[in-house]
């Protein structure tokens, strides 16, 4: 018979593997994986062999995200305010309340890359990868249906 595990235990087993070191997230999630199914739980176990493990970039947005969280909450408010600002632009509002999202969208995701490479340090990721690191704070920021993840720091 399957132990009974407390309500939300999985979740905060789930967020540690998102919090892992990079190189640890495939060895985490498949030991997690078989500890449920040899304790019966074959349905969080399926639910967690199917985790997928982040692109470095994505993985950096997610540690920047557990790094301050507060940060991450401005940048989903800045992409809301700019979802808004273009729908207003569209139906013939001003230009300036646009351009002031977008600004503050932009603010909201250097400080984001400034917590990534303050996160990173010495062993800071070429450019290359800090690209795909912004680029991906953009287009979550942009994706209302990626704000979960991003709140919880489980982009994938």
């Amino acid at each position: 018979m399957a132990k009974r595990r407390p309500k939300g235990a999985l979740e905060k087993e789930i967020d540690e593997l998102y919090s892992l070191p990079f190189d640890e997230f495939t060895a985490g999630r498949d030991a997690l994986a078989k500890r449920l199914r040899d304790d019966d739980e074959r349905a969080d176990a399926e639910r967690v062999r199917k985790l997928r493990k982040p692109p470095r970039p994505v993985w950096l947005v997610n540690q920047g995200v557990r790094a301050e969280p507060g940060a991450a909450k401005r940048l989903l408010q800045a992409g809301e305010r700019l979802a808004k600002a273009q729908d207003a632009a569209l139906t013939g509002g001003g230009s300036d309340k646009l351009k002031q999202a977008m600004a503050d969208q932009q603010a909201a995701i250097e400080a984001m890359m400034e917590t990534i490479d303050e996160l990173a340090g010495p062993d800071r990721p070429g450019p290359a990868i800090m690209d795909r690191a912004r680029e991906t704070l953009r287009a979550v920021a942009g994706d209302e249906e990626l704000h979960d993840e991003l709140a919880a720091g489980r982009v994938t």
